[in-house]
C-alpha cells in the first residue's frame, strides 16, 4: 500500500474477479488486516431504458 493509500491489485486476481482496470469498486473492513472489494453497480445503467412507455408524450 503506498502512503497514499493506493492499492495495485495483480493482473491474476483482476482475471479472476472479472474486475477492469478504472471500474470503481466498493471497499469495506472484513476484520483485522482484512478488506473486501466489491465491484460497484452503476446504477445509471441499471435503470436505462426501465421507464419506457410509462409516460406519455
Amino acid at each position: 500500500m503506498s502512503e497514499k493509500r493506493h492499492v495495485t491489485i495483480t493482473i491474476e486476481v483482476m482475471r479472476l474477479t472479472d474486475l477492469e482496470a478504472g471500474e470503481r469498486v466498493m471497499a469495506r473492513a472484513d476484520g483485522a488486516g482484512r478488506v473486501m472489494l466489491e465491484g460497484e453497480e452503476d446504477v445509471l445503467e441499471c435503470l436505462a431504458g426501465s421507464l419506457l412507455g410509462v409516460f406519455q408524450r
